[in-house]
């Protein structure tokens, strides 16, 4: 399979060798697409090139323990390695906040601990100095099946389906917002006290309509700030499947 990917996306390689693997249907075969949608499909080119840089922020050991990850879950499906590739942009994001307000750190790495852990923590003389716990947040199941029935269209190579715009917030999704980052607040507070920077990233995956509406990527970033405590900075990036 690695020989079948582009040189242009080497990580995303490494990740397809060692799900496939342990499963030749890892992921309910997400991997298998990617050499041809590469080729084929300038949207889904760029999509794959901008997370190929995205992988490429972790290396070392940290990479290393997120190939381990990909392998472990190689059985389940396409929406836990959405939120599994999501953790990288939380390596990302850790690194760039620690970088931006100046605290001096030696590695990003996960922690050692098992129960109730954040995602990535940063050391300094083996003391936690941050950390970042990262969320994923579907808003709908009628979601998932549009991206789910748009990627077997854009796989055979048909057009996807095209939908009305919808400008109102669905129910439940600021309910939803507010739970995962309470329990994203949970997973941190082993650090209170001894971290100087501790954060819940949220990445909403919101129908595609409403990654377009203004006033909803507005109310939803207002949700945000209003969660934020003394204690922890909340985050969050407002994604759709085609943005």
């Amino acid at each position: 399979m690695r020989d079948e990917y582009p040189i242009d996306l080497p990580r995303l390689a490494e990740l397809a060798e060692v799900a496939q693997g342990v499963s030749p249907n890892a992921y309910e075969r997400w991997f298998d697409g990617i050499p041809l949608l590469f080729r084929q499909n300038q949207l889904a080119r760029e999509s794959l090139s901008k997370l190929e840089s995205e992988l490429a922020v972790i290396t070392g050991d940290a990479w290393n323990t997120f190939k381990e990850k990909i392998g472990r879950s190689a059985n389940s499906n396409r929406r836990e390695l959405i939120s599994l590739l999501n953790e990288v942009l939380g390596f990302a994001r850790l690194k760039q906040m620690l970088d931006e307000i100046n605290i001096s750190y030696e590695c990003i790495c996960e922690p050692e601990t098992t129960n109730m852990k954040p995602d990535w923590i940063a050391l300094s003389d083996g003391t936690t100095v941050a950390a970042i716990e990262v969320k994923t947040l579907f808003e709908s199941d009628e979601e998932i099946e549009y991206i789910e029935e748009n990627t077997q269209k854009l796989l055979r190579g048909d057009p996807p389906v095209v939908r009305m715009g919808n400008s109102i917030i669905p129910d439940g999704l600021l309910g939803k917002l507010e739970d995962s980052v309470n329990k994203g607040k949970s997973q941190l507070k082993q650090f209170v006290g001894q971290a100087e920077l501790l954060v819940v990233y949220v990445i909403v995956n919101l129908d595609y309509e409403g990654a377009h509406v203004p006033d909803i990527r507005a109310t939803i970033k207002n949700t945000v700030r209003q969660l934020c405590d003394e204690h922890v900075v909340v985050v969050a990036d407002l994604r759709s499947p085609y943005v």
